[in-house]
C-alpha cells in the first residue's frame, strides 16, 4: 500500500489543475486578511498542496509562507509562485524555525488527523503565531470516513476523517478563542470556515 504523502504526489498534476481554477477558498482568505488588521499580515499557508490559496493570500497583500509534505507539491508550488518560501514540513513536528505569524490557514488538513492528534496539530500551530493571531480552520463535520482509498488501482493509505466543530473545540481551547464562524449559507461544500484567535 502506498503512503498518504504518495497519493499527494502521484496526484499533484490534478490538484493544480482544478484549484487554480476554483475560487471556492477565495472569500474566506478575504476575511482572514481583513481580520488581521495588518496591511501585510504574515500568514502560514499549513498543508499548502501546490500553492493555490497561498497564491490567493499573497495576491490580497499578506507575506506568505507555504508547507507541506508533498515534494511534488511542493514543486509545483515553487513553480508557480516563485516569489512565496515553501518548505517540506510536518503538521504534527514543530516548525518553529519558520518564525512567527499573524495568522495560520489551514484548508483541509485536519482530515488526516485523528482525535488523539489533534493536540499536537494545534499546539504546534500555537507555538508559532503571536498573541492575538489567527487561525483559519477549515473541515467537515459529516460523512463516511475513507482510509485507506484507491485511485487508478493504486491502494494509498490516505485517510479522510470527519471532526465536529465540539471535537475540535475540545483541543482548541486550550490554546484558542473562537472567532467566528465564516461558512456562507450557501456553500455547498458542507466544509465548514471558522476563525480562532490566539490567547
Amino acid at each position: 500500500m502506498k503512503s498518504c504523502i504518495d497519493f499527494y504526489d502521484d496526484s499533484a498534476d490534478a490538484w493544480a489543475e482544478e484549484w487554480y481554477q476554483n475560487e471556492t477558498a477565495l472569500p474566506y482568505l478575504k476575511k482572514l486578511v481583513e481580520y488581521t488588521h495588518n496591511t501585510k499580515p504574515r500568514i502560514l499557508d499549513m498543508c499548502c498542496s501546490a500553492g493555490y490559496q497561498g497564491m490567493r493570500l499573497k495576491n490580497l497583500g499578506a507575506e506568505v509562507v507555504g508547507a507541506d509534505l508533498s515534494e511534488k507539491s511542493l514543486e509545483i508550488a515553487r513553480q508557480k509562485n516563485p516569489t512565496i518560501p515553501f518548505y517540506q514540513k510536518d503538521m504534527l513536528l514543530s516548525y518553529a524555525d519558520l518564525g512567527k505569524f499573524d495568522a495560520i490557514s489551514w484548508v483541509g488538513g485536519i482530515i488526516h488527523l485523528e482525535e488523539n492528534q489533534l493536540d499536537t496539530a494545534l499546539s504546534n500551530m500555537a507555538q508559532v503565531l503571536d498573541k492575538g493571531g489567527l487561525l483559519l480552520l477549515v473541515f467537515i463535520e459529516k460523512g463516511e470516513e475513507v482510509k485507506p482509498v484507491e485511485v487508478n488501482g493504486e491502494v494509498y493509505a490516505r485517510s479522510f476523517i470527519y471532526h465536529t466543530k465540539a471535537e475540535i473545540e475540545k483541543y482548541a481551547d486550550k490554546y484558542f478563542d473562537f472567532v467566528e464562524d465564516l461558512t456562507l449559507p450557501d456553500d455547498p461544500t458542507g466544509w465548514r470556515y471558522c476563525i480562532y484567535k490566539r490567547r
